[in-house]
């Protein structure tokens, strides 16, 4: 028989015999792999970075559950107004740039804040007399002027044209603004009350009519034309118009400012510098208020008092002039400067640079003595004073606030009181593993809020540096010192790497899947400087965590080469990772993919361990 026939005959007999040895293999599992387990997404809370949308995009596709805060894009804008029982301002709680501000309002008896206008575009520019609210409005694309009745709680349109109408002011019966409807800038005016509901044009002459002024009877503006600037007032009740700076033909006045019978404004007629002056309305008198070497700015008035800042002695100082009794006042002395006043009847308010940082001060007419408001290391700016309350844009929560006082800073109140801040999830930050603390905080009381709260829930923190309020300098300068640490910032660095250290722990899980031969590249932008931190730390410092270790540090550049990058401490059942390197400077964000790489590691790195 010839070998294949052979063979072919084995088989036949093989798979015969197979047949019935079946049955005992119905009953056998196959040989699979078993199914992967579902891993639980690592919660992460990232805070305080002005690229952190960016990070907190970049750790979700790394199976992390993130809550991202953008901390400092909360802002008031620079608007603030203050009348009466009402402080109005804008703001961009609802979105993230300019485009998207609102306006709110806080009403200081029932302390009560509420929305103004909510709308797609920018509500912002707001002013407010007597029962209305009025503001430039771009829902429709453009700006127009919108009005609010506070009584009614009603929105009203005052114009809509496809042009622009712009810096609207209000005294509580008239609104005056400029408009372009006609191709320039021209004075327009809106009737609240009374025969209200209908436009009136003010000033539609040859030229531009710039940031009218309006009260009781009396418009004012200044006007453009042959390449200067004049005040004109308008007469509502004899529609009578007249230029108050006739005789200056070749020279500049602007900004008029008008209370009762007084128009004051900027004067540029005696030379590059300017001047104050100042016109009765009632007598057509023309006041010379101000005429010192240097600069006199920032003219405001308020009865028969007008306040500016005035720097001819070298740092600006507030002044004030009694119209009624041509008395000039020197209201402070500091060689710091004083600048941005306000006034209302007997009280002045500025902000002041003495204390190396802007407060709030005040100054009383009525009892000739000054007061310091505010006191808080952080910038409080902006003052606003209506009726004896004070009000500003206050930065110690590390957003840009309200703040009030009725009392000359004796205490203080917060207007926005709804806003979602990083002091509001301190108390919630049990629920997530990681907080990761970027560089873009302004306040270093809210910082260690943060971390204290971390610290106290047990979880991990991932602490960003850079050139803002990273949490290596919060540490830093802490009053006492955390842990002996101190930081050094780079300065004209290109861009900058990391090297692991010592490299006998490169496969540290810091630098798991990280394959640039030791060296993680931190940044893409030769341009960014000023962005890193070196962080050292005094081991015999009291508190200094036994476990310090230094895990990177900053190499092939000439700034910070050799110095810590990255280290890592343990507090309680916290770990700690401090990570030297920025997300962003100048507005860019610049980290490499091996950098966002890292941060990764770093987040993994100080999740809590559970125990089984």
């Amino acid at each position: 028989m010839s070998k294949p026939v052979t063979i072919f005959i084995s088989l036949l007999l093989l798979l015969a015999g197979c047949s019935n040895n079946f049955e005992p293999l119905r009953g056998t599992a196959l040989n699979v792999d078993p199914p992967v387990p579902v891993v639980p997404p690592t919660k992460v809370l990232v805070v305080g970075d002005a690229n952190s949308p960016k990070l907190a995009d970049f750790l979700r596709e790394r199976n992390m559950e993130v809550l991202d805060v953008p901390y400092y894009r909360f802002a008031v804008s620079d608007d603030l107004k203050v009348a009466g029982d009402y402080i109005v301002w804008s703001d961009n709680r609802n979105g993230i740039d300019e485009g998207d501000l609102d306006i709110y309002a806080y009403q200081i008896s029932t302390n009560t804040e509420f929305v103004v206008a909510k709308a797609v575009g920018k509500q912002w520019q707001p002013a407010i007399a007597g029962d209305y609210i009025v503001w430039e409005d771009y829902r429709n694309g453009n700006a127009d002027i919108y009005g609010y009745q506070i009584s009614t709680k009603k929105t009203f349109v005052i114009t809509q044209q496809p042009q622009n109408q712009l810096a609207p002011q209000t005294d509580g019966i008239n609104v005056v603004w400029y408009d372009q409807r006609g191709g320039s800038a021209d004075v327009y005016r809106f009737q609240l009350a009374g025969a209200g509901g209908a436009v009136y044009p003010v000033e539609t002459g040859v030229g531009d009519q710039w940031y009218p002024q309006v009260s009781g009877d009396f418009i004012v503006w200044q006007d453009y034309q042959n390449g200067y600037n004049d005040i004109y007032r308008y007469q509502i009740s004899t529609g009578v118009k007249k230029n108050l700076t006739s005789g200056t033909a070749t020279s500049s006045q602007y900004q008029p400012q008008l209370s009762g019978d007084y128009v004051v404004w900027l004067d540029n007629r005696n030379g590059v510098d300017d001047d104050i002056y100042a016109y009765r309305l009632s007598s057509d008198t023309l006041i010379n208020v101000a005429l010192q070497p240097g600069q006199q700015r920032h003219q405001r008035i308020s009865g028969n008092r007008v306040v500016w800042q005035d720097n001819r002695n070298g740092s600006f100082d507030i002044y004030s002039y009694d119209l009624s009794t041509a008395t000039e006042t020197r209201l402070t002395s500091n060689d710091k400067d004083q600048t941005l006043p306000q006034i209302s009847g007997d009280l002045v308010t500025w902000q002041d640079l003495r204390n190396d940082h802007y407060d709030i001060y005040a100054y009383s007419f009525a009892t000739a003595s000054e007061q310091r408001v505010t006191s808080d290391i952080t910038d409080q700016t902006r003052p606003q004073v209506s009726n004896g309350r004070l009000a500003w844009l206050d930065l110690r929560r590390g957003v840009v606030d309200v703040y009030w006082s009725g009392d000359m800073g004796v205490t203080l109140a917060l207007a926005t009181n709804t806003w979602l801040t990083p002091v509001g999830v301190a108390g919630d930050l049990a629920k997530y593993e990681v907080v990761v603390l970027a560089n873009d905080f302004v306040s270093l009381d809210v910082m260690l809020n943060l971390y204290d709260a971390a610290i106290a829930a047990g979880i991990g923190v991932v602490g960003l540096g850079g050139t803002g309020q990273s949490l290596a300098r919060t540490l830093a300068e802490a009053t006492p010192k955390r842990y002996g640490i101190s930081v050094t910032p780079a300065s004209g660095c290109g861009p900058m790497e990391m090297s692991a250290v010592p490299l006998q722990t490169i496969n540290h899980p810091l630098f798991a899947n990280i394959n640039i031969d030791f060296l993680v590249r931190l940044e893409e932008d030769a341009a960014v400087t000023r962005d890193e931190l070196a962080i050292t730390t005094d081991t015999t410092a009291s508190d200094s965590p036994a476990s310090w270790v230094v895990q990177g540090i900053f190499s092939n550049q000439m700034c910070n080469v050799g110095n810590n990058a990255l280290v890592e401490f343990t507090v309680g059942k916290s770990k700690v990772v401090l990570d030297g390197s920025a997300t962003m400077a100048d507005g860019y964000f610049y980290w490499s993919g091996d950098r966002l790489d890292l941060l990764s590691n770093d987040v993994t790195y100080v999740k809590p361990v559970k125990s089984e």
